[in-house]
């Protein structure tokens, strides 16, 4: 029986991340990642179609090579480079587009989440800041926004 796209993935986690990190990063999903779901796909759609464009660039590239060696069309060989240059072009706007999609998408997690961290902090019970210095308040909340930030 033949395994699903989506069951091959999950295998590959499970071999690969704890059980804590599976349980972390499935509540990040649930609680700040799941609401951007559209652009998460539209950033792994952009990822494929580079990867498809650059094997076209590499067709073309070969097939431009040979109408230049073999029959010396000059019309062959200016539509062959301009679908090089087009695809080059394409590849350099995915490759400004994928990384800023992705960064907006991150923040913007990331900074909600941050925003839950501080609204929780500001609820807690007064013992709470009393057994603490403010110091070690403050490192703790900094150091796990900076972890996930990475």
């Amino acid at each position: 029986m033949k395994k699903s796209p989506a069951a091959k993935i999950q295998a590959l986690l499970h071999r690969s991340l704890s059980e804590k990190d599976r349980s972390n990063l499935g509540w990040f999903w649930r609680n700040y990642l799941k609401v951007k779901l559209g652009w998460v796909i539209v950033v792994i759609l952009m990822m494929a179609s580079q990867g498809i464009v650059y094997q076209q660039f590499l067709q073309f590239t070969e097939e431009g090579l040979r109408v230049i060696f073999e029959s010396g069309a000059l019309e062959d060989l200016a539509l062959i480079c301009m679908a090089v240059v087009g695809m080059f072009c394409f590849r350099g706007l995915l490759s400004f587009l994928i990384p800023r999609i992705a960064a907006q998408v991150t923040w913007s997690a990331i900074n909600r989440m941050r925003r839950d961290l501080t609204s929780h902090v500001i609820r807690l019970n007064l013992s709470y800041f009393e057994a603490r210095q403010s110091g070690d308040i403050l490192q703790t909340i900094a150091g796990f926004t900076f972890t996930f930030g990475k």
